[in-house]
């Protein structure tokens, strides 16, 4: 389903404390689409719906990024929608409303932006320390599509709020929490699909400040590589999934033939999400992110070329 992508990085990564007091989500939202519209270039008249996920408000706190993102990049879009009661695990519920958006035709544009400022805390000690980020990708029904970059394949959310109070818990806890509630999203991922071979998933997702992707992998019986995030420890927050399956994009690219993974996201606020994810080893780099080999939109006879090429590829692997 997804089409393109970008994940914003900057200097606050290294010290994730200071945020700039010039750079709001909506601009960190705005920034992350239009690099990615410039690796796809002929893309944007064809955006039909805007979906956002964001967890923080900032000091532009009426502010919207969905307008924001349409006034700065596109025209005639039918819908827009801001996810932002799913902690930092939205981006799986936005692909599924994608879905529904591109049933018919057209793209939808994902994305997500995180500023952290009072009252939002921006680390836990011994649980997590989040950063401003950002990330964007194109997202289209698959017979759209010549050369995806990836393919979701199949999600499972969840929404299960803690008992403990997440103000007060111990970091220990809510760690615990996050860890239990994303094993049973991959679990119920892995049941919803049984033909899958477990030995050579790989898997990517949140990073807390005690790494859980290994002991996620043994306990659902993954078998593939555990795949690296761009700052180990680090939380890119509502971004997160997108970055995750940036890092499944390159490893296929890298390993030169189509990678499957499971990506998994869970907030300590309660929400928590798994996908399953194919992604094609002829994604095309762009200065940010990767993009398709092939042009959107595509003629009908590359269309059936390319189902072909692809199906091929997957039987074959």
């Amino acid at each position: 389903m997804r089409r393109g992508g970008t994940l914003i990085l900057s200097e606050k990564y290294s010290a994730p404390a200071a945020a700039a007091d010039t750079e709001r989500s909506s601009d960190l939202a705005s920034a992350a689409v239009g690099d990615m519209l410039r690796g796809a270039p002929t893309a944007a008249p064809h955006v039909l719906s805007i979906l956002h996920a964001q967890a923080t408000l900032d000091q532009q706190i009426l502010g919207s990024a969905c307008l924001r993102i349409e006034h700065d990049h596109f025209h005639d879009i039918q819908s827009a929608m801001t996810g932002g009661q799913l902690g930092t695990a939205g981006i799986p519920t936005l692909f599924r409303l994608a879905e529904m958006d591109t049933a018919e035709g057209g793209l939808a544009c994902v994305s997500a932006a995180d500023k952290w400022l009072a009252p939002f805390f921006r680390r836990v000690p011994g649980l997590v320390t989040y950063a401003d980020a950002s990330a964007a990708c194109l997202v289209a029904a698959n017979d759209l599509i010549a050369a995806p970059i990836a393919e979701i394949e199949s999600i499972v959310v969840s929404c299960q709020p803690p008992a403990h109070d997440l103000w007060t818990a111990p970091a220990a806890q809510q760690l615990e929490y996050v860890r239990e509630h994303a094993e049973r999203c991959i679990v119920q991922l892995l049941k919803e699909n049984p033909e899958v071979e477990r030995a050579s998933l790989c898997l990517a997702g949140d990073e807390y400040e005690v790494s859980l992707h290994h002991r996620l992998a043994q306990a659902t019986g993954l078998g593939g590589a555990v795949l690296g995030a761009p700052f180990p420890g680090v939380h890119l927050s509502s971004a997160s999934s997108l970055a995750s399956l940036r890092s499944a994009v390159e490893a296929a690219v890298r390993g030169g033939k189509p990678l499957r993974a499971v990506i998994w996201t869970a907030s300590p606020a309660g929400h928590a999400g798994a996908m399953l994810v194919r992604c094609a080893p002829d994604a095309v780099a762009t200065p940010k992110g990767w993009t398709s080999r092939l042009p959107f939109p595509i003629p009908p006879t590359d269309s059936s070329s390319r189902q072909a090429d692809w199906s091929q590829g997957a039987h074959d692997e």
